[in-house]
C-alpha cells in the first residue's frame, strides 16, 4: 500500500477543506472551473470586467474608475499552517509506520525540519511540483482558461497586434495566446531559472518561434510606442520601482493601445505588516499597492486613462483549491521520498498563507484595465 493511503486521506481532505474555507460560496471548485471555461468577452468600454463570467453570475464588484466596488464578504479565519503541517506530518509518520510494522527503525519526519531546511527557490524539483498543481507550462494558478478569459478583455483584438506577456512565467500562457489569438506575440521573465525552463517548453512544444527574454523589471527600458497590448500578471506586487516600471509600460503603448494588470493589491487603510512577513518569506521587500495607488501613477502619465478595475478574489481562491485539490488525489496514491514531501510542505504553506491574507481581507486580488488615450482626446 502506497504512502497516503486510504486511512490519511480524511484526514488530508479535512485539512484542505478547513483551510480553504470560504463563508457564503455555495458553489464548489468543479462550479467555477465550469465558469471559467465559458469567458465571454466584454463587448464595450469603458468598463471591460461587466460580462465576466464569476461564480453566481456576473461579476459583483466590477466597476468603471470612479466608482465604489462593493466590499468583500466577512472573511473565515484559515487554520494555523502549523496545525496543518503537524498533521501532515504526523499522518504521514503513523501511515508509514503501520505499513513498515516497526515505527521504531523509522526516520520521523520533523515540523521544525520541514519547514526550515527547504527555501522557497525555483528549483528543477519545485518547478516540476508547480506544474502538477496547476498544469503543463504554469506557475501559477488559472491555466489556459484563465489565461484565454483575461486576454479577451483586451478588445479590439485584431490579426497582427503586438502583445507582450511581462511576466511569462514558464510561457503556459504565451503558448495558450499564440494558439488562440492571430497576435505578434513576446514574453518576459524575470526569474532566470524559470526563463531557461519556459524557454525549453516552448521549444519542445514547437514554439521556439515566440520570443522569451530575461529582464530585469526593475531596470526594465520599453522602446518607445512598440506594443498595443501589455499583460501583465502577478509582476508588480515583486517589484521595488513599481511607479517607473508602469511609466515604462505605458511609454511602450502605442495610441490606443491597452495594459490589464492582475495582481494582489491592498485594500486602503489596511495595516501592512502582515503582508510583509508574508513577502520576506519569498526574499520580496516591496510592498503591495492599493487600486487607488496604481490608477494615481498610471494618471500620471497625461496620455493613459484607467477605463475599470475588479476584485477577482473569490474566483482566485477558488482556482488556488481547485489546482490542490486535484494535485492532492495524485499525492495520496503515491510514494513521494522524504525530500519532496518537504517541497510540497511548503509550497501548500506557502499559498495557505496568502489564502489567510485574503480570506482576511489584508489583501485582494484585483484587475485594472487602462489605455493609451487617442490623439485627439490627448490634444483636447
Amino acid at each position: 500500500m502506497a504512502l497516503y493511503g486510504k486511512q490519511v486521506m480524511p484526514s488530508l481532505k479535512n485539512i484542505f477543506r478547513r483551510l480553504f474555507s470560504v463563508r457564503g460560496n455555495q458553489a464548489g471548485p468543479e462550479t467555477v472551473i465550469d465558469d471559467l471555461q465559458s469567458p465571454r468577452h466584454p463587448e464595450s468600454l469603458p468598463s471591460p470586467f461587466e460580462n465576466l463570467s464569476l461564480p453566481g453570475g456576473a461579476a459583483p464588484n466590477a466597476k468603471p474608475i470612479g466608482g465604489r466596488a462593493a466590499k468583500p464578504d466577512p472573511a473565515i479565519p484559515a487554520k494555523q499552517f502549523s496545525e496543518v503541517v503537524a498533521e501532515v506530518i504526523e499522518a504521514a509518520n503513523a501511515t508509514a509506520a503501520a505499513e513498515s510494522g516497526d515505527a521504531a527503525n523509522l526516520p520521523q519526519l520533523d515540523e521544525m525540519e520541514l519547514m526550515d531546511s527547504v527555501e522557497q527557490v525555483w528549483t528543477p524539483t519545485r518547478i516540476e511540483l508547480v506544474q502538477k498543481i496547476w498544469g503543463p507550462g504554469f506557475c501559477r494558478p488559472g491555466g489556459t482558461d484563465f489565461t484565454i478569459q483575461q486576454v479577451k478583455n483586451f478588445s479590439p483584438l485584431t490579426e497582427g497586434m503586438n502583445f507582450m506577456d511581462a511576466n511569462a512565467g514558464l510561457g503556459g500562457a504565451l503558448m495558450a495566446v499564440a494558439e488562440s489569438f492571430p497576435l505578434a506575440i513576446q514574453g518576459m521573465e524575470a526569474n532566470e531559472a524559470i526563463f531557461r525552463q519556459g524557454r525549453a517548453l516552448l521549444a519542445k512544444a514547437g514554439k521556439q518561434v515566440i520570443p522569451m527574454r530575461f529582464a530585469n523589471p526593475e531596470e526594465l527600458e520599453m522602446p518607445k510606442e512598440a506594443l498595443d497590448c501589455i499583460y501583465a500578471r502577478d509582476l508588480l506586487v515583486g517589484v521595488g520601482g513599481k511607479a517607473r516600471l508602469l511609466q515604462q509600460f505605458c511609454q511602450g503603448l502605442r495610441e490606443r493601445g491597452q495594459m490589464l494588470l492582475v495582481d494582489l493589491m491592498m485594500p486602503d487603510e489596511v495595516d501592512p505588516k502582515p503582508v510583509r512577513r508574508w513577502l520576506a518569506q519569498q526574499s520580496i521587500s516591496s510592498v503591495p499597492w492599493t487600486a487607488s495607488h496604481f490608477e494615481k501613477s498610471i494618471r500620471s502619465n497625461p496620455d493613459m486613462e484607467c477605463r475599470a478595475q475588479d476584485d477577482i478574489t473569490d474566483a482566485y481562491i477558488e482556482q488556488i483549491v481547485n489546482g490542490w485539490r486535484a494535485y492532492l488525489q495524485t499525492l495520496l496514491v503515491a510514494r513521494p521520498s522524504k525530500k519532496f514531501l518537504q517541497i510540497v510542505l511548503k509550497e501548500v504553506v506557502y499559498w495557505a498563507e496568502l489564502v489567510e491574507l485574503m480570506q482576511s481581507g489584508k489583501l485582494r486580488y484585483m484587475r485594472l484595465y487602462a489605455r493609451r488615450k487617442p490623439q485627439a482626446e490627448t490634444k483636447a
